[in-house]
């Protein structure tokens, strides 16, 4: 941790495991997990390794990161895209 913010780097994982992992964003933390056990092992050893470290957090994130396509949120624009070209006033074209 000391070398990268001693190159100003203070973006970066922290660690990772099978079902997830930790990522420090400047003062920040993001946890990325898979599973509920996971969410519990990896904010577990975050803050078992934040007091060893003496690394202060700001804020801590949250992600779950769903395994399959229907736990997924459904995305805004989820009909079909049609192109329709649109032509400027100096006569370029454009797909809208």
């Amino acid at each position: 941790m000391r070398d990268f913010e001693a190159e100003g780097t203070d973006v970066y994982r922290l660690w990772t495991i099978a079902d997830g992992w930790v990522e420090r964003l400047g003062r920040d933390v993001l946890v990325s997990f898979k599973n509920q056990a996971a969410r519990e092992r990896l904010t577990t050893e975050y803050f078992l390794w934040a007091e060893a470290m003496g690394f202060n957090a700001q804020r801590m994130f949250e992600r779950f990161l769903p395994k399959r396509n229907q736990e997924r949120q459904t995305p805004t624009n989820s009909g079909r895209f049609q192109h329709r070209l649109a032509q400027c006033r100096d006569g370029a074209r454009s797909a809208l």
